[in-house]
């Protein structure tokens, strides 16, 4: 009887030691998401709220507020709250990769497009000014 007893005092002790465990890697990783967010607070507010969908999460004292009501257990909407920062912070501080040569060279031929046609269009308006101006058709 003492031995089943001291069995189950030991899992007992297993299972808070596991948690407590589980508890602290928990702790690290919101310090480890807060630390990224703090290196530059302003840039990551910036493309927090630059993303349409997510702006509305911060409150007016600049803190994300984010909730989760997924699972029936504190520790998996825990989890899952910090899985949801994680997503934030990613989409926040993606930045995308420089473009191609060809880009490059499509980018620049549709600018001097644009260009042609913005010249075009505004010297038929300044043609059209200056019939306007002239005298001779006024009889």
């Amino acid at each position: 009887m003492c031995d089943y007893a001291t069995d189950i005092e030991k899992e007992e002790a297993e299972m808070m030691k596991r948690r407590k465990e589980k508890e602290e890697e928990r702790d690290r990783k919101i310090r480890g998401l807060l630390c990224l967010t703090l290196l530059d607070p302003h840039r990551a507010r910036t493309h927090i709220e630059s993303i349409e969908y997510e702006k509305n999460r911060i409150n007016k004292d600049g803190e994300i507020v984010i909730s989760s009501t997924k699972t029936r257990t504190q520790t998996g909407n825990v989890d899952d709250a910090l899985a949801k920062l994680q997503a934030i912070i990613d989409a926040a501080s993606y930045v995308p990769p420089p473009p191609s040569e060809e880009q490059k060279k499509k980018i620049a031929k549709l600018a001097a497009i644009g260009e042609q046609k913005r010249l075009t269009s505004k010297k038929a308006l300044s043609d059209k000014k200056a019939s306007r101006r002239s005298r001779d058709n006024w009889d």
